[in-house]
């Protein structure tokens, strides 16, 4: 079955014409799915069908490395008709594995060269100071400094940062600009937070707007696995409530009746909440949403997603117009758009079996496994974070001092306010860890927090 590309403004991309869906090469790294990915083949096929947006991180593994190779793959294919031009290509500096941040700005510069070569690049349309939750102001801003200097200098386009607590965003936004002089970011990218469960990164975009921030970007919309059909992976950093809501929503998804109209299988949770997120994110002034693609299954869903929930438009989960906004979910009123007159949020299964319009059944079917999955969430764990670093593994078990180092940035962090008693939490298990010196406990503390 052929696949409608997506939208594409003329000549090359920039950041205000990136198009919606940008590519996430994190899962380059191994880490997300047990068969190994073909870079080539998925960075090929994602530019056939209009994706220019490619992200990665030294922090990804061999990410740089093989998307580079993927990338002259592409630019020396003669069918392919793809120039380096064509391409937006960002990484980030700052982070290189779980426990070692470096921003000074010799190593800010180091690691720029280091992925031009790795990528194969004479610039970068983009670098971003990863995970700038753990690190101060001045660290931020002196590693943007340096990021400046090689804007200055040609090797890198635009300049920006990433984290998940999108206060910390916000903050270091604004200290980058009151410390160069009024010349801001160019552009800032978190993830999991603007998804179908926490789209609290709305909260910030007036903030980042005043910090002259005109480009925020979205990444992770299934928030790093937890809104999958087989719930999250064991090493999910969620609170043990929100990982219940999640498999909850999966079920509630699972058991919406699928039109008879319709001749169609059942949609799941990973399909409702990308859904939710594309047919979304451009209304709300938000850009691209970077989204991890494995197999070139995933891009082709992804891109034929995109046009299904492009024709419903925008809305809150489970209706086509803004109602009532959820104070926790922080969805903002709109205009009124089409409402499907047979799906309102008292309508029952036997009323979407009633629906005699394929488009109208259709429409109203996603929305109705959209409302099925917020209202298993929850009030209570609908706009909940939680708290980083990622999880810990059996071979990567921190010294001590590495521990006390995460205690301090967890005491001192106002990151994430949604959850402040997960830093406690955390402070107090990691002392504990010192004070038993039983290393066994830091197999996947997250995952219980």
């Amino acid at each position: 079955m052929s696949v409608r590309p997506l939208p594409r403004t003329a000549g090359r991309p920039r950041l205000d014409t990136l198009g919606p869906i940008g590519f996430g090469a994190g899962v380059f790294s191994g880490v997300y799915n047990a068969e190994k990915p073909a870079p080539s083949e998925l960075v090929s096929r994602a530019f056939e069908l209009g994706i220019r947006h490619f992200d990665t991180s030294p922090y990804y593994g061999e990410s740089e490395k093989l998307l580079g190779q993927a990338i002259r793959d592409l630019v020396n294919e003669p069918t392919a008709n793809a120039t380096r031009e064509d391409l937006f290509i960002v990484t980030k500096a700052g982070r290189y594995d779980a426990w070692h941040l470096d921003y000074s700005p010799s190593r800010i510069r180091q690691s720029v060269m280091r992925s031009l070569d790795l990528l194969g690049l004479t610039y970068l349309d983009a670098v971003l100071l990863h995970d700038v939750e753990f690190v101060t102001e001045a660290e931020t801003v002196n590693a943007a400094r340096a990021l400046f200097a090689l804007k200055d200098e040609g090797l890198v386009r635009h300049v920006g940062i990433s984290c998940y607590p999108v206060d910390v965003l916000v903050r270091m936004s604004c200290a980058v600009r009151d410390a160069m002089a009024g010349r801001p970011l160019d552009l800032v990218m978190s993830y999991a937070r603007y998804t179908l469960h926490d789209a609290s990164l709305l909260l910030a975009l007036d903030d980042l707007r005043a910090a002259g921030v005109n480009h925020i970007l979205s990444a992770s919309p299934l928030a790093m696995g937890l809104l999958t059909s087989n719930g999250p992976p064991s090493w999910h950093p969620a609170s043990t409530p929100l990982k219940s809501a999640a498999i909850r929503a999966s079920h509630a998804v699972s058991k919406t009746p699928v039109p008879k109209i319709l001749d169609t299988d059942p949609i799941d949770l990973p399909d409702v909440a990308n859904g939710w997120v594309l047919r979304n994110a451009g209304s709300t002034g938000l850009g691209t949403t970077v989204v991890g693609f494995g197999f070139v299954r995933e891009i082709e869903a992804a891109v034929r997603l995109f046009w299904e929930v492009s024709a419903i438009g925008p809305g809150s989960p489970g209706t086509r117009t803004f109602g009532r906004a959820r104070t926790r979910h922080l969805h903002p009123p709109q205009q009124p758009d089409h409402i499907v007159p047979t799906l309102t949020p008292e309508s029952s299964a036997e009323d979407l079996q009633q629906i005699d319009n394929t488009e109208d059944a259709a429409i109203a079917y996603r929305l109705s496994c959209e409302r099925a999955a917020v209202d298993a969430i929850g009030e209570e764990c609908l706009g909940e974070g939680w708290v980083q670093p990622p999880p810990f593994v059996d071979d990567e078990r921190p010294s001590e001092d590495e521990l006390r180092w995460v205690i301090d940035r967890l005491r001192s962090s106002t990151g994430n306010q949604a959850v402040p008693h997960h830093h406690r939490h955390l402070s107090h298990h990691f002392e504990k860890v010192i004070r038993d010196g039983d290393q066994t406990q830091l197999v996947q503390p997250l995952a219980t927090v």
